[in-house]
């Protein structure tokens, strides 16, 4: 698995489903980060806008400070056969 990348040294791809962390609360979280479009207007701002998906795929903005991230692991190969 990957290692965690802090947000200092980059950010993931808009919209890039990702593993997030909160230290306040150890929180880790699934979810994504997408770049406020305020920030074309007013780039000194650098609004972060984090969002994690709550229960039936909806979502909801991360109120807390993310310093953390990594991307997901790959999934399953689902040509392996049941047993």
């Amino acid at each position: 698995m990957s290692e965690w990348i802090s947000v200092k040294d980059r950010l993931p791809i808009d919209n890039q489903v990702v593993l997030g962390y909160t230290p306040i609360d150890g929180y880790i979280f699934i979810g994504y980060y997408r770049k406020d479009p305020m920030n074309e207007r007013y780039p000194r701002a650098k609004r972060k806008e984090w969002y994690i998906f709550t229960s039936m795929r909806s979502t909801q903005k991360v109120t807390k400070r993310v310093t953390h991230w990594m991307p997901l692991p790959n999934p399953p190969d689902h040509t392996e056969q049941r047993v």
